[in-house]
């Protein structure tokens, strides 16, 4: 039998995002965010930073309250704001502890409506819309098993530091903000030419003088105006935020648990095989692409959630699992393939090779394409 490390991460009220049945009894241990370095709650040992907007706001400020507080505008940030709730205390406890202005609780709402799977155009992708380069230096995992920028938890966390070291070599709010959107070398250079010139280097001398991209300089606006309007919501056509999901008001602490696995496993057949519906499991592991755990190398073990209503029956389905993934092969289709001559050739079965391949119609493939091969 596999060995199974089972370690216990308590997640305060806010932490499970509107799970209904994971209900645990209170337990005295310290909160702690998932896979960082320091607990929740701790004080930030650094300067806090907070935004001064002059009484007159920036014309381009009250342009976008105009903006969002009408038509299509205002329902995008209604539904985003509604899909946003279950994240509002998490997201706002790491914001204090890494001594950030409040304000960036709207900069998801602004990146990606709050949607955790979200994918841009370009390929940035979850709610803070990492790039992959961007997202590999704050420790999010991406490969083709598990892509971290989905995990809320876990791109907040990372989405913030980003933040503050921008804001810790820029010295100044705006212009961070203004960088998490288009660039902190960009940006830099700006504030360094600005300085060199006897200006004042800020985000509106660059707004003004059109230094910076349009989507850029509107972002900033953006996400102010959100902010400033979300003071008085309701003069606004808003709803006041519930910091709090609705079915938390009991005070009560939820719990779950992170599993360190010695083996890969499948996440649906895991629930199966415990009893349970699979909905809950792969709501906790939304990083894992296949809902299937990455294969287990040396150091570098995988820490799978687990509801604590149901850890004993998932632990005793993870140890009894036999299941093993079945490990493919990347072949090119050549003139005269068919799947029956591939299998052949690599002395498998057609149907296995059916099976490697969803999606894919064994009658209709073509030169070129790529297809599994099951080793």
């Amino acid at each position: 039998m596999n060995r199974v490390v089972l370690k216990i991460i308590v997640v305060s009220s806010f932490l499970i995002l509107g799970l209904s049945d994971v209900w645990a009894k209170k337990q005295e241990v310290t909160p702690k965010a998932l896979r960082a370095p320091v607990s929740m709650r701790s004080e930030y040992q650094g300067n806090i930073y907070k935004i001064k907007l002059d009484k007159k706001l920036h014309a381009s400020v009250e342009r976008q309250i105009e903006r969002f507080s009408s038509g299509k505008l205002q329902n995008f940030v209604k539904e985003g704001m509604a899909r946003a709730e279950p994240y509002l205390p998490y997201i706002m406890e790491r914001i204090d502890y890494y001594g950030l202005p409040r304000e960036l609780i709207y900069l998801p709402l602004v990146e990606s409506a709050y949607r955790h799977d979200a994918v841009s155009r370009v390929g940035a992708t979850g709610m803070w819309q990492f790039m992959y380069t961007s997202a590999l230096p704050y420790g999010l995992v991406i490969n083709e098993w598990q892509d971290d920028r989905l995990d809320v938890y876990l791109a907040t966390d990372a989405a913030l530091r980003k933040i503050r070291r921008e804001m810790d070599l820029l010295g100044d709010p705006l212009l961070a903000m203004a960088a998490y959107n288009g660039g902190i070398t960009r940006v830099r250079r700006h504030q360094r030419n600005l300085e060199s010139a006897g200006e004042e280097a800020t985000f509106w001398q660059m707004y003004d003088q059109k230094l910076l991209p349009r989507e850029t300089s509107e972002y900033v606006p953006q996400i102010l105006a959100i902010a400033k309007m979300m003071e008085k919501p309701r003069k606004y056509g808003f709803k006041p935020i519930k910091w709090r999901p609705r079915e938390l008001n009991s005070g009560k602490s939820r719990f779950f648990v992170e599993l360190e696995l010695s083996k890969q496993i499948h996440l649906e057949l895991i629930a199966k095989d415990a009893g349970i519906q699979p909905e809950e499991l792969i709501y906790l592991n939304r990083a894992l692409k296949k809902n299937i755990t990455p294969p287990i190398a040396k150091n570098t073990p995988f820490m799978v959630r687990l509801p604590i209503s149901y850890v004993e029956e998932l632990t005793q389905a993870i140890e009894a699992s036999d299941w093993a993934p079945i490990l493919y092969k990347k072949y090119r289709v050549q003139k005269g393939d068919s799947f029956a001559r591939i299998a052949s050739r690599h002395n498998v079965r057609v149907a296995d090779l059916i099976e490697a391949n969803p999606g894919k119609n064994p009658r209709l493939i073509h030169p070129g394409d790529i297809i599994n091969v099951p080793i």
